[in-house]
């Protein structure tokens, strides 16, 4: 393969945007919104609907929206598409009018307190250190992915990324906390719909080189057949489609980053207001990273001119080889302003995304894990400097194991929102019907261990939608459904009114 060249026009628009607007926007905000620990992680909570609603808007965008479907078209064609379109509508309506809506109405700072008050004290510790885990553990995948991209399309090696994406994440919260975050995300969500646009018409003066979109859409269906250029293909919507939403509505309604904005709202009619909004964009978000995955699979090698045999050789890889074709073919083949404003899509998502979940790992561990569970005495100053620290800290820890981990994305994503489904099904239960503690327990329990059994041995199941991690959206959610259900009558003892009645008395 050819030597790496290091590519300025790239990278520079990138490093100085983020920096200038990120850290900029910090410090006039900090003054303001960092002198309490309230004011730094809930903006007191006084968010309006608008900033709410982009708060929500690109908390779930990350990889998840932009590299991992691009990757994952390779195996499912223009299904992946159906991530955004599914997953987003689908878990965000239920974030804002359910979920969302019973957590800011109880007035909690932590989803881990919310449990609290509806199962009982295990489940402050048991929710915040699932939470502070899966946190974790998407914050390394946002690492990774944005990582591996700015190398491959800067030139400059992976330790050296690293660096700039640690920096990157952490001045996105680390100066002004949730109002900084959402700030932010308003600017940068227009600024990822400038860039998509500029995106797709690189793409088209591309494809025009063939004799435009119906080559290339021909050239797709050769190389994927029916699915590269249809969502409505039965067998990879039940593979795929489905479970992506069923394990967002689980894992979006139990994650402290993603729900922060919602629990910093004003009031709880604040929430809904900008539902329209978060479905319109979150929805329409995947769809060109899905398009540009197929474009690298299926245009001519001979438009990469000198990088035709490294396209080739990646082709050849197969699924392994997607990501770095990808970059290649939009930093060879994308005008330069088309290819930095992909990048500059890519990087929004995983930046707003990951700043997200560092932030609330470090809220749910200051708050629920050192101040509740240990009972540590802090000053309020002391909690906005500890929240910081470990804001800092988190931030290593993800570089370090996104180092290491090279996971393929989509699967990843969805194994971890699967260890979220025994306990939103259990709180969906517990609020609407009856509530048992003890019941709430078990099912979590048994569903994790029948999790864990079935990751080792689904594969040995024939129907392919059912071999993990796709399988866990439903025979994970059936197990915890069931369970609850059982165990709740057969400790009868324990049970008490559904949790809704906490708000009404």
């Amino acid at each position: 393969m050819p030597e790496a060249v290091i590519r300025l026009d790239l990278l520079l628009p990138i490093v100085l945007y983020f920096l200038i607007v990120s850290i900029g926007i910090g410090v006039v905000l900090a003054r303001r919104w960092a002198r309490r620990a309230l004011d730094f992680t809930h903006a007191a909570m006084t968010l309006p609907w608008w900033l709410i609603a982009t708060g929500v808007v690109l908390g779930p965008f990350g990889a998840g929206h932009t590299l991992s479907p691009a990757e994952a078209s390779w195996v499912w064609g223009l299904i992946p598409t159906w991530w955004a379109i599914v997953g987003g509508t689908v878990s965000l309506s239920i974030a804002m009018f359910i979920t969302g809506r019973w957590y800011r109405s109880m007035g909690v700072a932590t989803l881990a307190e919310a449990f609290e008050r509806v199962f009982g004290s295990t489940f402050r510790a048991l929710v915040s250190t699932i939470t502070l885990l899966a946190s974790l553990a998407i914050c390394s995948l946002e690492f990774f992915a944005s990582g591996a991209v700015l190398s491959a399309a800067t030139g400059l090696d992976i330790a050296t990324c690293m660096i700039f994406v640690y920096i990157f994440f952490v001045v996105y919260v680390v100066l002004a906390g949730m109002m900084q975050l959402a700030l932010l995300n308003t600017i940068y969500l227009v600024t990822y719909y400038i860039c998509v646009a500029l995106a797709l018409y690189g793409w088209t003066l591309t494809v025009n080189k063939i004799g435009g979109w119906a080559a290339a859409v021909q050239n797709i269906y050769s190389v994927m057949g029916a699915k590269g250029v249809s969502l409505f293909v039965p067998g990879p919507i039940l593979e795929l489609a489905i479970p992506i939403a069923i394990l967002h509505a689980w894992y979006t309604s139990l994650v402290q980053g993603f729900m922060q904005p919602i629990l910093s709202a004003r009031d709880v009619r604040e929430i809904i207001k900008g539902w329209p909004l978060v479905i319109i964009c979150n929805s329409s978000a995947t769809a060109p990273w899905v398009i540009t995955g197929l474009l690298a699979l299926a245009l001519p090698s001979w438009l990469y001119g000198p990088a035709a045999s490294v396209i080739e050789q990646f082709r050849a890889m197969g699924p392994a080889g997607a990501v770095p074709a990808i970059i290649t073919s939009i930093r060879e083949v994308l005008w330069p302003v088309g290819a930095a404003g992909l990048l500059m899509t890519m990087f929004v998502a995983t930046l707003s995304t990951g700043a997200m979940f560092l932030f609330g790992a470090a809220t749910a561990a200051v708050e629920d894990i050192i101040v509740g569970l240990y009972e540590v005495k802090l000053t309020d100053r002391a909690k906005l400097w500890l929240t910081r620290g470990l804001i800092l800290a988190f931030g290593v820890l993800t570089g370090v194991v996104a180092a290491f981990f090279k996971p393929f994305l989509m699967a990843a994503f969805l194994w971890v929102f699967s260890w979220t489904t025994p306990l939103t099904v259990s709180l969906i239960l517990g609020w609407t019907w009856r509530r048992n503690g003890k019941a709430a327990l078990w099912t979590c329990i048994i569903t994790w261990i029948f999790q864990v059994l079935y990751t080792i041995f689904g594969d040995t199941i024939t129907v392919s939608w059912l071999v993990p991690p796709m399988g866990l959206a439903y025979v994970g959610t059936l197990v915890a459904l069931i369970l609850y259900i059982v165990l709740t009558i057969a400790f009868k003892e324990e049970t008490k009114e559904p949790a809704k009645q906490l708000i009404k008395t």
